[in-house]
Parts: structure tokens; sequence; C-alpha cells
């Protein structure tokens, strides 16, 4: 994935934001206003448009066993 994962007071403060608690992570594209990608904890991946503030579900998946394993959640 050639994104830069943001940090975990920003993935909190999404949770809050969105209502989503199963963020495990996001990451963003470096230098762009367009979506923030919310990895979730079962796989999936739910983009945000922070302009228009519309969510939807992406058909890419991520491997969130490994994370949960690097990170030890």
């Amino acid at each position: 994935m050639a994104r830069c994962r943001i940090g975990m007071n920003k993935v909190s403060k999404l949770k809050r934001i969105t209502g989503i608690d199963n963020i495990l992570s996001a990451a963003v594209r470096g230098n762009t206003d367009h979506r923030i990608d919310l990895l979730l904890e079962d796989g999936s991946i739910i983009s945000l448009s922070r302009k228009y503030k519309i969510l939807t579900k992406s058909s890419f998946t991520w491997d969130a066993e490994k994370f949960k394993k690097e990170r030890k959640c």
C-alpha cells in the first residue's frame, strides 16, 4: 500500500467522528486532501472523503491479522 499510516490519536478521533468502533488503523496518500482509508478489523477498507464527508466501502482488502500480530493487539 503506497499510503502513509496516521497516528493512533487521529484514529481515535476518526472512531468518534464516524461512529465506527472497529477501525484498527488509517492511511492517507501524502500531500493530498482527498480521502482517508479506514482499515477495519475484519480486513475491509472504508474510504472517508474529507471534502464531502462521504463513507464508501472499498472492494480492496488489507491484512488485518498481520497488523494485529505486529502491533500485538
